[in-house]
């Protein structure tokens, strides 16, 4: 059982874990943004990556939108008002306006795309080791996610051909772990799910 503290909707009753794209019908599993929220980590270039990778879709896009406009002291940018009625965009135009916003302020360093790419790994990783399904699913499920990610070399061990001793399952949950640690990810307590989605 993984040592990082369940997210409170980890309980999210039977079926397969959202790890590939999002489906924005089928609300009773987990999906990855959802740990993102979770834990606090879902800043904009975070969320833009999910957009581009199909992790997150428009409606998480307006919702993060929604709630920077309620947090906001400072004189309303009307790129970020647009994206909070972006109901009318098109999938492919949602991340170009998206996008408006970091390259307003400063531009996107490495650093930054390779945090987004690593809170995404930890969110993902996270909800599947907290999911219902057998480990035989979550070790098939990991592949997937080894996959998409590109076969980094850091997952290695995830991966069912590894020549490594370490159980693919095992290697996920110290994965996750190197993760938080790398970039201080908060994980002894996850926050209330209610601060990103306006929830009691």
């Amino acid at each position: 059982m993984s040592t990082i503290t369940a997210p409170r909707r980890a309980i999210c009753g039977q079926g397969q874990l959202l790890i590939g794209k999002s489906n924005e019908a089928d609300e009773e599993h987990l999906r990855a943004i959802e740990v993102l929220k979770e834990y606090n980590l879902l800043d904009l270039h975070t969320l833009i990556f999910g957009l581009e990778h199909e992790w997150a879709t428009k409606a998480d896009l307006i919702e993060y939108a929604e709630q920077a406009l309620r947090l906001s002291r400072e004189e309303i940018d009307p790129d970020l008002l647009a994206l909070a009625y972006a109901e009318s965009c098109t999938p492919t135009e949602v991340p170009i306006l998206a996008r408006r916003l970091p390259e307003k302020r400063e531009v996107q360093t490495q650093t930054e795309l390779d945090r987004a790419s690593d809170a995404w790994r930890f969110a993902h990783l996270t909800a599947l080791l907290h999911a219902p399904e057998t480990d035989d699913e979550k070790v098939q499920t990991l592949q997937e996610l080894f996959s998409s990610f590109g076969y980094p070399a850091d997952m290695t061990s995830c991966s069912i051909y590894s020549n490594d001793s370490i159980a693919p399952l095992k290697a996920a949950e110290d994965l996750a772990a190197s993760l938080a640690a790398k970039h201080n990810f908060r994980t002894e307590q996850a926050p209330s799910a209610g601060r990103m989605s306006g929830e009691d």
